[in-house]
Parts: structure tokens; C-alpha cells; sequence
């Protein structure tokens, strides 16, 4: 339970911290269409903040679920750290295997869950 909490924990602080602070600088940046109540407001805003927050979340947890997935293989979570922190090319490798994949579902998953009220 150890490796999931150590994925999902970061995963949703970061999600929701970078969501808020690109809502609002985008919002800033923007007053107009935030003002304007319209398409931009209500869609694109929350999209791009979403998609970012996605982005962030992914980050964040990628090495964790590296970690998750080595246990998964049979190896303690000391193990796998103790693995992934030598400074090897198949360490490396390891951390950034699938990483364009998972940042491009994160950005799609997370912008179509969020949002925004206000």
C-alpha cells in the first residue's frame, strides 16, 4: 500500500495546486475572457489549466509509479529506489520509459475532469 500512497498523494496535491495557480494566472492574464461569461471562460480556461495540471501530476508521480511497477515485479521499495538511483543508463531509461505517453493521458484525462465554478 506504501508504493500506491507514495504515487497517488503527490499526484493529486500537485494536480490540484497547479490547477488552482494556472487558473489564476491565466485568469489574470486574461480578464476579458473570464470576464466575458462565453466559450473562453467557461471551456478554454479550464482546458489549458487542466492540461497543465495534468502535465504537472504526471511529473510528480512518474517516478513513484516506476517504483509501484518494479514492486509489482517482486522487488522491495527499497530495492527499486535503490535501483533507480544509480547513476546507470538503464536506471535513466527506466524513469523516462513511457513518459511521453503517460503526460499526453494525464493532460487529456485531467482537462476533461476539471471544472471550474466561479
Amino acid at each position: 500500500m506504501a508504493p500506491i500512497l507514495l504515487k497517488e498523494v503527490p499526484a493529486f496535491v500537485a494536480k490540484f495546486v497547479s490547477f488552482e495557480l494556472v487558473s489564476g494566472a491565466l485568469t489574470a492574464a486574461f480578464p476579458e475572457a473570464a470576464d466575458a461569461g462565453g466559450f473562453a471562460s467557461a471551456v478554454l480556461l479550464p482546458l489549458a489549466s487542466g492540461a497543465i495540471a495534468g502535465v504537472c501530476a504526471v511529473l510528480v508521480s512518474h517516478p513513484s509509479d516506476v517504483v509501484l511497477t518494479r514492486t509489482n515485479s517482486g522487488f522491495t521499495v527499497s530495492e527499486a529506489v535503490a535501483d533507480l538511483t544509480k547513476d546507470t543508463p538503464t536506471a535513466l531509461k527506466a524513469l523516462t520509459t513511457g513518459l511521453e505517453v503517460r503526460l499526453l493521458f494525464g493532460a487529456v484525462l485531467i482537462s476533461l475532469q476539471v471544472r471550474r465554478d466561479r
